[in-house]
């Protein structure tokens, strides 16, 4: 726990630096672990994790015809629990891409995501986190793959304004779009109201300290927190991997970021906690 009194320091002004009457905000993304439910919700409020990501995927799984009705048991779960929503990470798979060069699939796709972003209104998101291509994706059709994506962005923005929500666009790993800060500025080139989630589990071809000089003050509203070695794509808790989280908080703090300290991480509330020194 000592070894982050240091990470402490760095979110505490991360936050003032934004408003000096707000307290360090937590939160975990939730639906990529089994058995996340009420009681658990409880536990991490209790301890002082009072934010939620909550992901689509699990509530389209199997029979999507139960979708809104999972939607909205988990969304009283989650009101019963006293936690507030951050954000909704809207649905990922291979078969669910943005960018894919046959228009009429890429039509398909998008329509579907914005019918998974009407499903997240049920839950009243800030922001919708967005994966801008699956994988793997060829060299010769990155350039076209990458316009693709831009132009499906911009019309899931327009769905999204429908809820009271903004678009986080993530960055990705291996061959997806997003790989480094220039890329991601060019998916949202042109979108005065589309975001950044910046995953830090995520960049294999530039350091955080390369990636977020690329990317302006202000875009990044939204977070995924966690540990990696920098060659697999681990998701483990901060501290059991190879980031430098004095480095990386500092940048996120230059870069003006004044959102949650969102985890995406099989991390119980305590370890969240004692990465940040808060309690």
């Amino acid at each position: 726990m000592k070894a982050y009194g240091f990470i402490y320091v760095l979110a505490v002004s991360l936050l003032i630096s934004c408003t000096s009457s707000e307290h360090v905000r937590v939160g975990k993304s939730i639906g990529r672990w089994e058995g996340f439910g009420v009681e658990s919700m409880k536990q991490y409020k209790a301890s002082g994790v009072e934010y939620l990501e909550v992901t689509v995927n699990p509530l389209i799984k199997q029979d999507r015809t139960k979708a809104y009705e999972r939607a909205r048991k988990l969304s009283e779960e989650i009101l019963d629990a006293e936690m507030q929503i951050w954000s909704v990470h809207l649905p990922f798979s291979r078969m669910l891409d943005i960018s894919v060069l046959d228009d009429s699939l890429r039509r398909a796709n998008v329509d579907f995501i914005k019918e998974m972003i009407r499903l997240a209104g049920i839950f009243h998101p800030k922001y919708l986190v967005l994966h801008p291509s699956s994988e793997p994706i060829a060299d010769e059709d990155r350039a076209q793959r990458l316009l693709n994506s831009h132009e499906s962005i911009g019309e899931l923005a327009e769905a999204a304004k429908e809820i009271g929500a903004f678009i986080c666009v993530e960055n990705l790993p291996r061959t997806c779009l997003g790989q480094t800060g220039k890329e991601m500025m060019q998916l949202i080139d042109g979108y005065d109201d589309v975001f950044l989630c910046f995953d830090t589990n995520h960049l294999f071809y530039q350091t955080h300290s390369e990636y977020l000089n690329e990317i302006p003050k202000g875009k990044i509203k939204t977070l995924h927190l966690s540990d990696y070695d920098f060659v697999n794509e681990s998701h483990l808790p901060p501290g059991q991997g190879k980031i430098n989280w004095q480095e990386l908080l500092k940048g996120i703090k230059e870069n003006g970021y004044c959102g949650v300290m969102m985890f995406e991480c099989d991390a119980s509330p305590e370890e969240m906690l004692d990465c940040l020194s808060l309690r």
